[in-house]
């Protein structure tokens, strides 16, 4: 039966450090219990705020014993800690989970040991005790010694270690492309492929590829995420308090982006139930800090039909022919749009280079190339996929005369003038229009512009706005547009599957 094996002592844990170290063989490091010897190749410490600290050894993959957990008091570091005189229960928890151990630090004299889910008091045996010792210049020794119920456990670990933050797992066990961000703080994320549990690979490295806060404010480097390291399947990160978005990559040993993730610094984005149960979209576009009208914030960011990494737009609003020095301002440096062939219009491609436009090709106007003119039309699809930009829990819409505007708006027609709105503005609220998406709240669209799929050029930003669906057509794709200049709505309009426009996220019902 395999077992789990967790010792925790409790101490004001909140938000603070972690260290991994790296297993010195000098040193007689070794983890046993009940005569078994469980391998591992380093040992975690997390520092939390105030007076915790969390100590994990990195058990090897297959181990039949999957944790060991220690939590401590930072108060107790250097004291040799008596368990012999604490309360110990044992508790089968789980056909494939047995002999947890858990200590509860309720204060700096009073410590409670307890075995499964708290039955069966008894005490662990004289002898038994937990010594964590700061050697200074990040070396740690670690030595627990508990026996009680029959059970026998021994773990000794000296060796250097790297230090950093504790982190909430922003992933909640529910890995996605694009994690929203609503407060200051360090976060961890699996080094999985979105929507899905498949690892990424061998990570040798992580880095932060671009930061913006959506506007024409030149952003630095770490002024949105800092403190950037990688861990054993993980990727920690501090956020700071600022709003904006940034994406993170993971890299292998020969610097090859192995997948990238889109973090997104903005409050909580609202639920809107559309007319009709057509169904329930968020508040703002997808990168959106804003969803208030007029609000360059409101903007969000582009995507090319089928890819899950973003691209920044207009950095104002106003209306113009050419916009090369009116881009949202980033950190890190965009490489020229490419022509999509054999070698660069590939999915591969795309991955590894998530920064780069990849222009349309000419046998079917697609950044993904097809020398037959055939398109993917798996990249996006009804059930999320592993491209699928949106948070957790969302996804792209359907278009088209059975999409979710459509239903909403009580309407199979492709595409009607309307008065609703003023030509002032740069977007246009859809609860105030004569057809409406939803009534008694503010559904602004604005007009975010494209980027053409021929150039990778900015173009029509105030002017129109297209949001993608999943739902393809022929060689394109249908977008959900509306357009001051001929103050008209396209309830499903033919989109080139190269531009790069916004994205509505749909919730997952």
């Amino acid at each position: 039966m395999k077992k789990l094996f967790t010792i925790i002592a409790v101490a004001a844990l909140a938000a603070g450090v972690s260290v991994s170290c790296q297993k010195e063989e000098e040193f007689k490091n070794q983890l046993v219990f009940d005569g078994e010897q469980y391998q591992f190749d380093g040992v975690e410490i997390e520092f939390h705020k105030e007076d915790g600290i969390r100590i994990n050894p990195r058990l090897v993959q297959n181990s039949t014993m999957k944790e060991l957990t220690i939590d401590f008091a930072r108060s107790l570091v250097g004291s040799r800690v008596d368990l012999s005189a604490v309360d110990v229960y044992a508790e089968v928890i789980a056909e494939h989970f047995v002999h947890c151990i858990f200590i509860d630090y309720n204060d700096e004299s009073t410590l409670q040991l307890t075995w499964g889910g708290g039955i069966d008091t008894v005490l662990a045996e004289e002898g038994s005790y937990i010594l964590v010792q700061d050697l200074g210049g990040s070396n740690y020794q670690i030595d627990v010694y508990c026996k009680s119920k029959g059970h026998l456990l021994e773990f000794h670990y000296k060796g250097v270690c790297f230090e950093h933050n504790y982190s909430e797992d922003i992933s909640y066990g529910d890995p996605a492309n694009c994690y929203v961000v609503t407060e200051t703080g360090y976060y961890s994320l699996p080094t999985v492929k979105g929507n899905s549990n498949e690892t990424v690979g061998e990570v040798a490295s992580v880095e932060v590829l671009w930061e913006s806060f959506g506007n024409r404010e030149k952003p630095q480097a770490g002024d949105l995420i800092s403190e950037l390291s990688y861990n054993n399947g993980k990727i920690y990160f501090h956020a700071s308090e600022r709003k904006g978005n940034a994406v993170i990559a993971a890299k292998d040993a020969k610097g090859t982006i192995l997948w990238s993730w889109h973090i997104w610094m903005t409050d909580k984005p609202r639920k809107q139930t559309y007319n009709n149960n057509a169904g329930t979209m968020m508040d703002r576009n997808l990168g959106a800090t804003s969803a208030t009208p007029d609000d360059i914030s409101s903007f969000g960011l582009l995507y090319q039909w089928g890819r899950k990494d973003p691209f920044p737009g207009a950095g104002e609003l106003a209306v113009k022919i050419d916009w090369t020095d009116s881009m949202v301002e980033t950190t890190g440096a965009w490489p020229d749009a490419v022509a999509s062939d054999a070698t660069t219009g590939t999915i591969e491609y795309a991955l590894a280079n998530p920064m780069t436009f990849i222009l349309g090709n000419g046998n079917n106007r697609d950044w993904l190339y097809s020398e037959d003119g055939a398109n993917d039309n798996s990249r996006w699809q009804s059930e999320k996929t592993i491209y699928d930009p949106c948070p957790a829990g969302w996804r792209i819409p359907d278009g088209g005369e059975n999409g979710i505007w459509a239903k909403a708006l009580g309407s199979t027609v492709q595409d009607w003038e309307s008065e609703a709105w003023s030509t002032e503005e740069s977007g246009v609220d859809l609860s105030e229009t004569d057809k409406t998406l939803a009534t008694g709240v503010s559904v602004w669209y604005p007009f975010e512009g494209l980027l053409y799929g021929s150039n990778g050029k900015m173009g029509g930003a105030s002017e129109i706005g297209g949001y993608w669906s999943v739902t393809t057509r022929s060689k394109d794709a249908y977008v959900f547009s509306a357009s001051k200049r001929d103050k008209t709505i396209y309830n499903y309009l033919d989109g080139q599957r190269s531009h790069g426009c916004s994205v509505r996220c749909m919730k997952i019902e």
